[in-house]
């Protein structure tokens, strides 16, 4: 808490706070997430620990927030928990379908088939997903960003 409020107070702007247990160790707990929002101008959560955690925390809290799902995984749940935004990787091959397809899921909208993106989304998670955004950026964009070195250990 003490490091996360040093920041934002120096700062001294609007923050997300982006949670995740499995990078950092800790969790953050509601009551955590509840004195931050009263303290500090918090615009935005990206929860990528427990998904209940929004629910919960939309009990607790009186200033809206932009809660961001930390990708497409399970969005359809996401959103049914309160999710109302959306941080993309496969936004960056695919982003108008994946605008399109988050913009559906928040409105209800069941008005159009979003397999062939689910399938394209799949497929870029079937391995390491960076290397492959990388050379579909640089075939789309005409730009040349080199070879993608894989993580050590692979």
């Amino acid at each position: 808490m003490n490091y996360t409020t040093s920041i934002i107070e120096r700062v001294n702007k609007q923050a997300i706070i982006y949670n995740n247990p499995l990078r950092t160790g800790f969790d953050l707990s509601i009551q955590s997430y509840k004195d931050l929002i009263d303290n500090h101008y918090i615009s935005g959560i990206k929860e990528a620990g427990n998904p209940q955690k929004i629910s919960e925390l939309n009990e607790v809290i009186d200033s809206p927030l932009i809660y961001f799902a930390g990708g497409e995984k399970e969005l359809e749940k996401k959103i049914c928990l309160g999710y109302n935004g959306l941080s993309s990787i496969a936004g960056n091959l695919y982003p108008l379908e994946v605008k399109q397809w988050f913009d559906s899921l928040l409105k209800k909208e069941d008005t159009q088939d979003y397999n062939l993106l689910k399938n394209k989304i799949d497929k870029l998670f079937e391995d390491s997903p960076l290397p492959l955004i990388k050379n579909e950026i640089s075939i789309i964009e005409n730009i040349n960003f080199g070879i993608c070195r894989t993580p050590l250990g692979n």
